[in-house]
């Protein structure tokens, strides 16, 4: 299922909306939820949110009429997500969409039952969301995203198109755990082996990312050449 395409999941989607109706909802009275839980703002989710709706109206299934989308954002406080899991599980909705790691945590200890579906998480198996990719169990399912096998590879493609390198900083978001798994083994064995060094940079945001631009150039860690790359993983 985690290797679905983005028809089938859908339908999968539109399914669910149908099969499990809204129970106890005084809100939306006849209308299955679909809670929305992203890690950004409505702005930076906006392109996704009407991908969404467009894949939803090929299936037949149309916004405000046939399901209510429910939309909350941590707006870069992945904090806020237990709340937010909370408020959206209290609507009973007929699944959860989850964006983020973190999101996904807080939908599975508010519900055992409702429908989580991921977006593309990275590596979920290694993160206890999911038994496997196969057969995930629970109530969670979607799509995985493989950054942790991508990374390596980026790395990799760097070195190539420039022999010189030998320092590549990576801006990655600290509350996102599998962020921090790529920082602390993944992607720095793989550099290693080709004598490249990562840095990592902290990166909450996008509001952060001049700043840490300038400072890196002008402050390269000693010994390094001139050559210096960032590369950014999703604050997600």
């Amino acid at each position: 299922m985690l290797n679905m395409r983005r028809r089938q999941f859908i339908t999968l989607l539109g399914g669910a909306a149908i099969t499990w109706p809204l129970a106890g909802s005084t809100q939306q009275p006849g209308r299955p939820v679909i809670g929305f839980l992203a890690s950004g703002s409505a702005d930076s989710f906006a392109i996704f949110v009407d991908a969404f709706k467009q894949g939803m109206r090929d299936n037949g299934m149309v916004d405000d009429r046939d399901y209510v989308l429910d939309l909350r954002f941590a707006d870069g406080d992945y904090g806020r997500f237990p709340t937010l899991a909370a408020e959206v599980t209290q609507l009973k909705p007929a699944a959860i969409i989850v964006t983020t790691i973190s999101a996904a945590r807080a939908a599975q200890r508010a519900s055992a039952t409702i429908p989580i579906v991921m977006t593309g998480l990275i590596d979920p198996v290694g993160l206890g969301l999911i038994a496997s990719l196969a057969r995930p169990g629970g109530n969670t399912t979607g799509l995985a995203n493989m950054a942790q096998d991508v990374m390596p590879k980026l790395v990799e493609i760097l070195r190539a198109a420039l022999p010189t390198i030998n320092l590549i900083a990576i801006l990655f978001n600290p509350t996102n755990p599998a962020n921090r798994e790529l920082m602390s083994r993944e992607s720095p064995a793989q550099a290693s082996s080709i004598g490249v060094t990562i840095r990592p940079v902290e990166f909450k945001g996008a509001g952060e990312l001049d700043a840490i631009s300038r400072r890196l150039r002008s402050s390269p860690p000693r010994g390094a050449h001139r050559h210096v790359r960032c590369h950014s993983l999703r604050p997600a």
